[in-house]
């Protein structure tokens, strides 16, 4: 695996080219990088652009009109799509700007690549991304039989056994542990954003920039010290950036400086008009999806892998999210043999930047997430700077504590977390807040997720029969907002079905298990005594109603008992009674309830 890539030389040939030439030289049209081994169906994005102007809708725009010899960047300023019968490579950062809309087609992948170009300093450092400025959109529709792909050129490299990237070695397939090896996905639109130079509504910036993606010479036409390409914010809360569903984005977050790296999809200031569906982030650098305000919606996410936080929510944000899963990584060696950290946060979730209490802070509505932490030391949740949202009908294990609660966070702006049922025990050492927020938790041995074993990658979110998650006391969402499904378990998955099987990566590393496979109906899966306590797991039909007679001998009328009657919201179901006292002989039965 090639994961020396940051500050090596990588060959003979690249060395003597780079030897004499200024920083400034490597910012000109072309990259770095000459890829190899390339087939007819394969498009090297970069240099078809510097070959035919328009390539695949991408044009060098030389920024500052100076000349080659000063640095541009790549953009597709006209409706542009790539297509599912073309592999397409980005050795350098595209930008679709000027209201164009970039399509990508079911199926597609697209591979990056990132290069130091020779060079010690990172400034002009080159890794494949994509960047939709405000304005313009993607239209990214996968399916879950062809979802697109946003990866490293290590797997294509792997998949196919040759040297693409002019490494002179062929890599080896990314683990879980390899990170860092492109940039990632960034869309900016027009929505609000509560950027403050300081606390009070006079002091509301509104705007801001993204940082890993400004572009050398790049114009600042409103004169706000901010460049026009990477800016972000604004007033139109339903701005429309396009639409991603069933997108998977691999092995990214590149270092662009000393202890910064890129998110796997950054979304900053992008408005509800944009759709955000079935997307996963795997094994990325920095946070897997971090908004920056804005008022985006989003469903079914998985997060699995990132050595930051899982969803990073900051600025203002005050969108609407639902199914919503983080799973951990331990501290592990990547394929290089270098040690990786493990993960951070659950979740960061902070109000505003740079304001206080009185200004507008993050305030979403979140329904439906289950947190998977790696149990070696952080948060299943970090609250700061003042956040607001409310979270309902939710699951949280496996990490070190629950909480941290920053001191300028007050009662009256503290999140609520309703009908949220968790096993991580919760160290309150951060004050009065803490433990009025820790207080909305509803707190068990454990919440009994079908698998989870971290030291092996191997999970099943799902409910077990008997999970406390299944049959649990659940807010109706939907009347708080139609955007919203009704569910009648906490957590991101129901006991059948695991929809992040297909079409993720998570999924092509093999760390999610065997379907659970249904019993026939009645059919006695498990009994177990606990005192008087008798637990029974059984083969059911979801939707119906079940319960438990008792006969002492055989003979007698078999009559109910007492308290043991469930209504089944699985394909295995779990029900549990008390065994009379005194009994020297007990039979039972399930019986289906009449209807």
């Amino acid at each position: 695996m090639k994961l020396d890539r940051k500050r090596g030389i990588f060959s003979l040939s690249a060395a003597i080219a780079t030897a004499g030439l200024s920083q400034t030289a490597f910012a000109a049209p072309g990259s770095f990088l000459t890829l190899s081994g390339l087939g007819a169906d394969d498009i090297d994005v970069v240099a078809a652009t510097d070959t035919a102007a328009g390539a695949n809708g991408v044009t060098f725009v030389d920024t500052d009109g100076a000349g080659t010899a000063d640095d541009g960047v790549y953009q597709v300023t006209v409706d542009t799509t790539w297509t599912a019968d073309k592999t397409y490579i980005l050795t350098r950062k595209i930008f679709v700007a000027n209201g164009a809309t970039l399509t990508i087609e079911p199926g597609t992948k697209i591979y990056n690549t990132s290069s130091d170009v020779g060079t010690a300093a990172r400034a002009d450092d080159e890794f494949g991304s994509i960047v939709v400025t405000r304005g313009s959109k993607i239209e990214a529709n996968g399916t879950a039989a062809e979802p697109i792909i946003m990866t490293a050129i290590e797997e294509l490299e792997a998949a196919r056994g040759v040297d693409i990237d002019g490494q002179n070695d062929v890599a080896s397939a990314p683990t879980r542990f390899d990170r860092g090896l492109w940039g990632g996905l960034v869309i900016l639109g027009n929505a609000k954003v509560y950027n403050y130079s300081a606390a009070g509504a006079a002091n509301l910036i509104g705007e801001n920039e993204i940082e890993g993606f400004a572009p050398a010479f790049s114009p600042d036409g409103d004169s706000d010290g901010r460049i026009d390409l990477i800016e972000y914010g604004g007033s139109d809360d339903a701005d429309d950036s396009g639409s991603l569903t069933y997108v998977s984005i691999r092995h990214g977050g590149y270092e662009f400086d000393a202890g910064n790296e890129i998110n796997g999809l950054t979304l900053g200031g992008v408005g509800s008009g944009t759709t955000l569906e079935f997307i996963e982030v795997l094994a990325n650098s920095d946070d897997g999806i971090e908004f920056f305000g804005g008022t985006a919606n989003l469903k079914n996410a998985l997060v699995a892998f990132c050595k930051d936080d899982g969803f990073d929510l900051d600025e203002g944000y005050t969108g609407k999210m639902q199914y919503l899963t983080v799973i951990q990584n331990p501290t592990g060696n990547n394929s290089a043999g270098d040690s990786v950290q493990d993960s951070d946060h659950g979740g960061e979730w902070d109000g505003n930047n740079k304001g206080d209490a009185n200004d507008f802070s993050s305030a979403p509505i979140i329904a439906n997430l289950t947190f998977i932490g790696d149990n070696e030391g952080d948060h299943a949740f970090k609250i700061d700077d003042f956040f607001s949202g409310e979270i309902y009908n939710s699951a949280a294990t496996g990490f070190a504590d629950l909480l941290t609660v920053s001191g300028d966070n007050t009662a009256v702006s503290a999140p609520i977390f309703e009908n949220v049922t968790t096993d991580v025990a919760n160290s309150v050492d951060d004050g009065a807040v803490e433990t009025l927020i820790d207080g909305d938790f509803t707190k068990v041995g454990d919440i009994m997720l079908s698998k989870v074993d971290i030291a092996n990658a191997s999970f099943d979110p799902r409910p077990a029969a008997g999970s406390p998650l299944l049959g649990a006391t659940v807010t109706d969402v939907a009347a708080i907002d139609a955007f919203f499904d009704n569910t009648t378990y906490q957590g991101a998955f129901d006991a059948t079905t695991n929809w992040a099987l297909g079409w993720t990566g998570a999924d092509a590393l093999g760390i999610f298990g065997a379907p659970l496979v249904p019993a026939d109906e009645f059919q006695i899966l498990s009994t177990t005594l606990s005192g008087t306590e008798m637990t029974i797991v059984f083969g059911a039909t979801a939707g119906e109603t079940y319960k438990v007679t008792s006969s002492p001998d055989l003979q007698t009328a078999f009559v109910d008992v007492a308290g043991a009657t469930v209504g089944a919201d699985a394909i295995n179901e779990a029900i549990t009674f008390t065994v009379p006292a005194g009994q020297s002989n007990y039979f039972f039965r399930i019986e289906k309830v009449s209807q």
